[in-house]
């Protein structure tokens, strides 16, 4: 400050006066006012230029007098927005904010844009596998898999959920939850009642995609237990008798008997009761060594099973 300021704005007009703003968008015909050219200072990210106002006028005693106020102006221009805008990206906040809009120069929302299209999330990489494809009802299939990014960087505490979906699902269903280790790896035993696809799937955050693995169909077959005797009279009726799991009533169940090459029925097939239960009378038989089987006709839900092959001796 130079000179002896009019009684007008001697009150406003002085060294260490409370510093004026104006609206970013104007600043370049501001400046331009007071023929000053904007520079962008590289340590603080702004705009700024510094000009002189002269005020004209009479001091309280009425002698005519002037001053020259010289000041520095700041602002942020699409640079200084974008140069903000990085911060989300460099410090993983949560994002930024302005505090009015529609005073910005035309291009700072554009700048902001850009980066927010540079610093979308990253992209989830899952590698799974399974350890079998085909089962029997009530063994665990073992999940495993890995989750990255597009750098290979373990995702690390990523809560992770193993879903299946059966023949008639519309949606996934949850079979299973782990948590990523700090390889970002899972490994789960899961039990899986019937026939299914499996998938393992992570939710998406600000700062990463879902991740979602491909699917693994999962062939589940009834598992059959059997009581065969290993001798019979030849003149004697006898029973065999089993049960299916999981335990279903209507199953039809047929006994065979390996006759040269071929597999043959022995009188008619019987149906499970309500737990899964059968019995089937196997009459007289001529002497020797007799190979039989049995197997359990498919249905909607089920494949056909047959049973490891058993030896009767027929005395």
């Amino acid at each position: 400050m130079t000179g002896v300021c009019p009684a007008n704005v001697v009150n406003s007009v002085k060294a260490g006066a409370k510093a004026a703003t104006f609206v970013m968008r104007d600043a370049a015909a501001l400046a331009a006012t007071y023929g000053a050219v904007p520079r962008y200072d590289e340590k603080f990210g702004e705009m700024t230029f510094s000009y002189q106002k002269v005020y004209n006028g009479t001091t309280a005693t009425g002698l005519a007098t002037s001053c020259t106020a010289s000041r520095t102006a700041w602002y942020q221009d699409a640079r200084g927005w974008a140069l903000r805008a990085a911060l989300v990206t460099k410090y993983r906040i949560g994002g930024i904010t302005a505090w009015t809009f529609g005073m910005e120069e035309p291009l700072a929302m554009e700048s902001i844009r850009q980066v927010a299209k540079e610093i979308a999330p990253d992209q989830v990489t899952v590698s799974a596998s399974i350890d079998n494809s085909t089962i029997d009802y009530g063994n665990p299939i073992t999940v495993t898999a890995t989750f990255s990014i597009k750098d290979k960087s373990p995702v690390a505490g990523v809560p992770v959920r193993i879903e299946g979906k059966s023949a008639g699902d519309t949606n996934w269903r949850t079979l299973a939850t782990v948590v990523t280790g700090p390889d970002g790896k899972i490994e789960k035993a899961v039990l899986v009642g019937k026939s299914t696809a499996v998938r393992v799937y992570s939710d998406s955050s600000w700062e990463r995609t879902e991740g979602s693995s491909s699917e693994f169909p999962i062939v589940v077959n009834r598992l059959l237990v059997i009581s065969a005797p290993g001798t019979v009279k030849a003149s004697q009726t006898t029973v065999i008798s089993g049960n299916i799991r999981p335990r279903a009533a209507g199953a039809s169940v047929q006994l065979e008997k390996l006759v040269g090459k071929e597999w043959k029925p022995v009188d008619q097939a019987v149906m499970t009761d309500s737990q899964g239960n059968f019995s089937l009378n196997l009459s007289a038989q001529s002497r020797g060594v007799n190979s039989y089987r049995i197997s359990v006709a498919a249905d909607s839900l089920w494949s056909v099973i047959s049973s490891p092959t058993f030896n009767i001796i027929v005395r």
